[in-house]
């Protein structure tokens, strides 16, 4: 009879039987499963199998491996599983003194498990196992761009103003707090030094003296409410030096005739295009006051059509409207009952952006080479209103 040797702990003894010695302390795994034993083959990387034990509704499995020329010593490694879902693991080699000389890693799949290409085991078998390596996904804490206290001065300062007035300070803080950022400086550490800094980077980008200006009240206002609110000991922006700007006026103005050839190349263009620059030429309406009409405000009075919008800072006017203002709107309302009166190709309420594109798409189509703006439109209706009076 040949020599027979049992391996594994009690309850779960398997048999090895018949294998040459050196194949078995050559260091292949070891295959244990359903007390018989044999090899794995070597191409196909570490084998499992073992004894199944129930337990607690889920299943455990052993797998044993022997490491070459010394002592063996089995260490083992379970797997427990649910259903049929693949479980990784780690089978540990160890020396006669217990030390560990290195590890094995599996991945194990369960009778319902996906299927894998090549031959498929036998499902009354022990199943097949497969060497895959394990990627670890490292999480990594993300720390807040602002901290508590500037976060809370920059809602409080921001919640102060509406409209187009707080889209404005919200882009100068945003543009601030970047060229922070990318200087490693924290909101509530900067000094004075460093806005001055700022407002030098911006001079440097060609930003006009009116737009470093404005950035540079809207970092002082910020600041100075964050003193207030005891968010901040003192602003670092209180005595900063402000470009000096020239009371005299750089707008660029349209003569009569410029303004004419504008309003004939709108009126053969789209009614909408037509109507919006009639209320920009001829009424003298600011951008967000045009594209925020809407056709219920639209009305008659004392025998005249009449417009009611909102003014700069929230004020409720009605404006009489010129004959050829009225005809265009009514060309540019159309079958329409409600909603806004200028509509950009999305069905949406046109925006400043899309009506300045309307503006200079149609003083191209004039022969205007001058750069025409939704507020060049304002600043000619007002010249030419008071050269008429």
């Amino acid at each position: 009879m040949p020599r027979m040797r049992e391996v594994g702990r009690p309850g779960m003894r398997a048999t090895i039987a018949n294998l040459p010695r050196a194949s078995w302390l050559a260091g292949q795994p070891l295959v244990v499963g359903g007390g018989t034993a044999g090899l794995a083959n070597p191409g196909e990387g570490p084998a499992t199998g073992g004894n199944d034990v129930t337990g607690g509704g889920a299943r455990e499995r052993t797998i044993c491996a022997v490491k070459r020329n010394k002592p063996a010593s089995l260490s083992c490694a379970r797997i427990r599983r649910s259903g049929a879902l693949a479980r990784p693991t780690v089978v540990t080699l160890r020396d006669h003194s217990g030390r560990l000389t290195g590890e094995v890693k599996h991945r194990r799949w369960g009778h319902g498990g996906p299927s894998l290409p090549g031959p498929q085991p036998d499902p009354g078998g022990a199943p097949m196992a497969t060497t895959s390596t394990s990627t670890s996904t490292a999480v990594i804490a993300v720390e807040p761009v602002f901290t508590e206290p500037e976060q809370l001065a920059l809602a409080g300062f921001l919640a102060g103003y509406t409209g187009l007035t707080r889209e404005a300070y919200a882009l100068d803080l945003r543009q601030y707090a970047s060229w922070c950022q990318q200087h490693h400086l924290p909101l509530f550490q900067a000094r004075r030094a460093d806005i001055e800094c700022f407002a030098r980077d911006l001079e440097a980008r060609g930003r006009a003296r009116a737009t470093i200006t404005r950035r540079l009240c809207t970092i002082a206002g910020f600041y100075r409410y964050a003193v207030e609110e005891d968010l901040l000991e003192h602003s670092p922006a209180a005595h900063v030096r402000r470009p000096r700007l020239d009371y005299e006026s750089h707008a660029i103005g349209l003569d009569r005739n410029e303004l004419g050839a504008l309003l004939v190349a709108a009126g053969l263009g789209p009614p909408a295009d037509h109507a919006l620059v009639s209320l920009l030429a001829l009424n003298g309406l600011r951008v967000s006051e045009a594209t925020g009409a809407n056709i219920e405000a639209l009305g008659v009075e004392r025998g005249h059509r009449t417009l009611v919008i909102t003014r700069k800072g929230g004020k409720i006017a009605a404006i009489p409207l010129a004959p050829r203002t009225a005809r265009a709107i009514d060309l540019a309302v159309g079958e329409r009952s409600e909603g806004p009166v200028f509509v950009a190709a999305d069905g949406r309420r046109l925006d400043r952006h899309g009506a300045a594109r309307i503006v200079r798409r149609v003083a191209c189509r004039a022969g205007i080479t001058k750069p025409v703006g939704p507020h060049t439109l304002r600043h000619a209706f007002i010249i030419c209103s008071a050269i008429s009076a």
